[in-house]
């Protein structure tokens, strides 16, 4: 465990027990398209991915404290779910997850905006830039992590599979800085 991940993975945790309480709350298995999509948000722009990420979690803190849902433990498990990770900047946008998973991926291949937990960034901002302007960007260097309830795993599953630029796959199978972090702890 590397210190210097301590306030990320501590907001992380507190991202993610938000996500699982509320989307346990609210998810429809017979309506993979339409459900968990109560925290609306545009089509995930490329510029302010992590911006919308916090529209998310403060939209779904606002519903939990309304409903009286607020947990006071954080979670210490996916609760049977398991994590994604989704590069909103691959994508090709051509239906294929959507199809395969009945709706539960978006026509631009973005999960549910309920199940949003955290935005990875894993370079410094300045290296960012730097690796923009210079048209260098390295796969997995951010990235959505989103949490897929168990009862969606399988059509989850069958949108990755299907998605031919892979700018979705299960965060336990990436090999990220943050994501080998969330594993070294037991998260993945």
């Amino acid at each position: 465990m590397n210190p210097e991940y301590d306030e990320q993975v501590k907001q992380f945790a507190i991202s993610l027990t938000d996500t699982i309480l509320w989307c346990l709350s609210q998810l429809s298995v017979d309506d993979p398209k339409n459900s968990l999509r109560i925290c609306k948000q545009d089509a995930i722009s490329l510029s302010s991915q992590d911006s919308q990420v916090y529209s998310v979690k403060s939209e779904r803190e606002h519903h939990l404290w309304r409903l009286k849902l607020k947990p006071t433990p954080l979670v210490t498990d996916l609760r049977g779910g398991r994590l994604l990770a989704f590069d909103p900047s691959g994508t090709l946008s051509d239906d294929a997850a959507c199809q395969a998973s009945k709706g539960y991926f978006d026509v631009d291949n973005v999960p549910p905006f309920d199940t949003w937990v955290y935005y990875v960034y894993e370079e410094p901002y300045i290296q960012r830039l730097a690796n923009r302007f210079l048209s260098q960007w390295q796969p997995d260097s951010e990235y959505l992590i989103a949490w897929v309830p168990p009862q969606f795993l399988e059509l989850a599953d069958a949108g990755i599979r299907v998605i031919p630029e892979k700018c979705i796959t299960w965060l336990d199978e990436l090999k990220s800085p943050f994501a080998n972090e969330l594993q070294s702890r037991g998260w993945i």
